[in-house]
């Protein structure tokens, strides 16, 4: 600020445009938009590099919004963008898919049609370069659409580090792994090296599909190059053991850590005894992970959550969750929610459970009451049960799941006419369903 003041006494902030965007640029990496809005509503004139870097720093400082409108406005003034331009657009399409909770699918599907706005203007502006296809890769992998993400990939004219792992965690990232593990080994046979968040995509991937061979031969390419030391590759590892149920080995990856396990790290092997239902092993690494002065965060609770859940430990998943704020200063999730509302239903504290989804700070959603359904299954509680049903139905009409649990509550209790009444509606239910698929191809 003080350079700008000093620009300014002698008349050559506003009115030489390399000063002007150099500014605009300075506040925008600043994080003061306010200032560098200001800079750039003064210049008498505005370059492509003028509205670029005042779009990046709206994408940079969260308010990705404001990019897509400055995009929108450049053009109807007549100003040219170029492949810079056109990837502070995309870059601003992928905080939105990313960062948007409401509607988080609609807002996806939104940002995808901008993102392929965006590649059909460059792509006729003949603006489109290597950091424009990655960051349009990246954009639609975030958007699931990974058709689209392909469709931009073989399209370039040659692939760096960047396309390869763009396309790799895309696939990683939207349950593709096979995919993503036919992308890495294509980059490796190009002779393209792999940087770490390939081998991090690569290691998700191996998880995702349970493929123990193919990630014990990344492991070793891993250390090959040197890339054991990434911050996040430890816990990487521990996840891939622990999914692929290889739990003695992510423990022997974990104690053999030298410079000690971060959140992450003690998370994924949590996350793995948990999944095996061993509670004692998931409590004993929580408490020794509070010894060594580690913060527990949401996913170490959900963690446990799920270990009380699977073997029905009621007291221990109570006292759990109700530690979480007060003691951890972790607010609970609509996550920790379902799976306490599932502890309480499988240990047939259904009025508890009841009174918990009522107290949600959330709107109960159609899993909400499916687990609460799911539970008056098992003991037979008609009453609550056919509460369940009908909010669950008021969510999602189509749900069959719904009519089959409450059909097989009434048949568990005698109530045969009621069964019969409720599997018929679900006949007209997957009928109407097959009708409105057929009408949509």
């Amino acid at each position: 600020m003080d350079l700008h003041a000093q620009a300014r006494r002698q008349g050559c902030d506003f009115a030489n445009q390399f000063v002007s965007n150099a500014l605009i640029d300075m506040y925008a990496k600043s994080g003061s938009m306010a200032d560098a809005r200001r800079v750039f509503d003064r210049m008498s004139d505005h370059t492509v590099v003028s509205w670029t870097a005042l779009m990046l720093g709206y994408t940079e400082n969260g308010e990705a919004g404001l990019t897509l409108d400055l995009l929108g406005c450049m053009e109807g003034r007549g100003c040219e963008p170029n492949a810079r331009t056109f990837m502070a657009g995309g870059m601003a399409c992928i905080a939105l898919a990313v960062e948007e909770k409401i509607n988080g699918e609609v807002v996806k599907v939104r940002c995808c049609e901008l993102g392929a706005g965006i590649h059909s203007l460059a792509v006729r502006s003949r603006s489109s370069d290597v950091f424009l296809a990655n960051t349009l890769i990246d954009l639609f992998s975030k958007c699931g659409s990974m058709v689209k993400a392909r469709s931009v990939f073989e399209k370039m004219p040659c692939h760096n580090v960047v396309s390869w792992t763009a396309l790799t965690i895309g696939y990683a990232e939207n349950g593709e792994g096979e995919q993503a593990l036919e992308s890495f080994s294509l980059m490796r046979a190009t002779g393209v090296p792999p940087d770490g968040r390939a081998f991090l995509a690569a290691l998700v991937a191996s998880g995702s599909v349970a493929a123990l061979g193919a990630g014990k031969r990344i492991q070793g390419d891993v250390y090959r190059f040197g890339m054991e030391k990434d911050a996040i590759v430890p816990s990487c590892l521990v996840d891939f053991y622990g999914k692929c149920g290889c739990v003695l080995a992510a423990r022997q990856l974990f104690d053999s850590l030298t410079s000690g396990a971060d959140l992450t790290t003690w998370n994924s092997l949590i996350v793995a005894y948990s999944r095996r239902g061993d509670t004692t092993q998931a409590f004993e690494l929580f408490h020794r992970m509070e010894d060594e002065g580690v913060q527990a965060d949401g996913i170490t609770f959900l963690a446990l959550l799920s270990a009380c859940s699977h073997v029905g430990l009621l007291d221990k998943g109570r006292r759990c969750f109700h530690s979480m704020l007060p003691g951890y200063n972790v607010r609970p999730g609509l996550d920790h929610y379902h799976c306490m509302v599932d502890i309480l239903g499988r240990g047939n504290e259904l009025e508890e459970a009841l009174a918990l989804v009522k107290s949600m700070p959330f709107k109960p959603d159609a899993l909400t009451w499916r687990t609460v359904l799911a539970a008056c299954r098992k003991w037979k509680n008609v009453e609550l049960g056919r509460l369940a049903f009908e909010r669950l139905v008021e969510l999602d009409g189509s749900n069959g799941a719904a009519y089959v649990l409450m059909g097989a509550i009434y048949g568990s209790t005698g109530m045969w006419e009621e069964q019969a009444k409720i599997l018929s509606l679900r006949n007209v239910v997957e009928v109407e369903r097959a009708e409105t698929k057929l009408v949509k191809s």
